[in-house]
């Protein structure tokens, strides 16, 4: 089976994510995983927090999955989502940093 869900379009895996299946999410988190990685590292210089942003991400879409709602290409999807974690973090880092000045 493996060898054929690699072969799956993004479309479909995201049809049988919401169906619940594992295999999809494995799929497309091996898929997409070392991209956001690195774009999130890439912004935020910190290898452990560029891995939680990405980590949070697919956590964030395997509970969400049932009502996963992508009106664009998933990475489209993926990428706006780094982007806006990365921005969540540092804007917390600033403030963080703001108020120990």
């Amino acid at each position: 089976m493996n060898g054929e869900i690699g072969k799956l379009s993004d479309e479909e895996l995201i049809l049988m994510l919401k169906a619940g299946s594992n295999p999809a999410f494995t799929e497309l988190y091996d898929r997409y995983w070392k991209k956001l990685f690195t774009a999130a590292a890439n912004k935020v210089y910190n290898l452990e927090e560029a891995e939680d942003i990405v980590q949070q991400i697919f956590i964030s879409i395997w509970n969400r999955r049932e009502e996963l709602e992508i009106h664009t290409s998933l990475s489209s999807y993926l990428s706006v989502a780094v982007k806006y974690r990365v921005l969540k973090y540092l804007n917390a880092s600033f403030k963080y940093q703001h108020i120990s000045d």
